[in-house]
């Protein structure tokens, strides 16, 4: 029940459908002549404006994605390797037969050269399906059909029954068992990182950092890079959601700080 009310609400505060709904009721109460039509349409018309002109996205992407900085050295030792699910377009494969991936893609590749910069480290992907109609594949399925196909010929530790990022934690710790002290890098996109530490860090077990697929930057050549509000609004989304999932998970005691920073590593 849970996991369904918050799917709800992440779906409720997308933008563009409370810009839709503003727009289509002020339509239909402009068409009878009520002036509070005008001004929803208004409303709607400066939203979808705003979004398009002004880089909303990138001023709520940039803290998640500043957050855990990239580690600079690398660790020389590693134990393990985790990647998060995410990337992975669990219906499009089931549907086509082809492994398919969304933009946040890198954080596969960048599993495989890890696993060849670490070749003695033990490798784990974790990800179910957050379908909410359900699905007979998982991310985990996905991901191996891929990883098969690069040839990627180590032994991958894979959960595929989590449907959200605690469970990611939770599940994978007790399968793999880490011992305190031992490094294990986690790869997720670097807007979702402070909320995946956070929820590992719950879990009893403290993870280093390994974010990629950025999204934002602190230049106007990156935040005005293009006009393109189905982007713009994809991006906004993904802010959003992170924004609202570091919330619940706080008050649901998921994570132990609101905000996780690095200074626990």
């Amino acid at each position: 029940m849970l996991f369904v009310t918050l799917k709800i609400v992440s779906l409720l505060i997308e933008p563009e459908w409370l810009l839709m709904l503003f727009g289509i009721t002020g339509l239909i109460l402009a068409w009878r002549g009520r002036r509070l039509g005008l001004m929803l349409l208004t409303v709607s018309l400066a939203g979808f404006t705003g979004i398009l002109l002004l880089p909303f996205h990138q001023w709520l992407l940039l803290p998640l994605e500043n957050r855990f900085p990239v580690s600079e050295p690398a660790p020389k030792h590693v134990v393990g390797v985790i990647l998060l699910g995410g990337a992975e377009e669990v219906e499009l494969t089931e549907a086509r037969g082809v492994p398919s991936f969304n933009a946040t893609m890198e954080t596969l590749t960048t599993f495989v050269a890890l696993a060849r910069r670490y070749p003695d480290a033990a490798l784990a992907f974790s990800g179910g399906s957050g379908a909410m109609t359900g699905s007979k594949m998982s991310e985990a399925d996905v991901s191996r059909l891929l990883f098969n196909d690069l040839g990627l010929d180590r032994h991958v530790t894979y959960e595929g029954a989590s449907r959200d990022t605690y469970e990611n934690a939770v599940l994978l710790k007790e399968i793999v068992q880490p011992k305190s002290g031992e490094v294990w890098l986690l790869i997720t996109a670097a807007s979702h990182m402070p909320r995946s530490v956070g929820c590992f860090r719950a879990a009893g077990w403290q993870v280093t950092a390994w974010p990629v697929s950025f999204k934002s930057g602190d230049t106007l050549a990156v935040q005005f890079r293009h006009v393109d509000l189905g982007g713009h609004l994809s991006d906004l989304n993904t802010a959003l959601h992170e924004w609202e999932g570091l919330l619940f998970y706080w008050i649901l005691g998921r994570t132990d700080t609101l905000f996780p920073s690095p200074s626990k590593e």
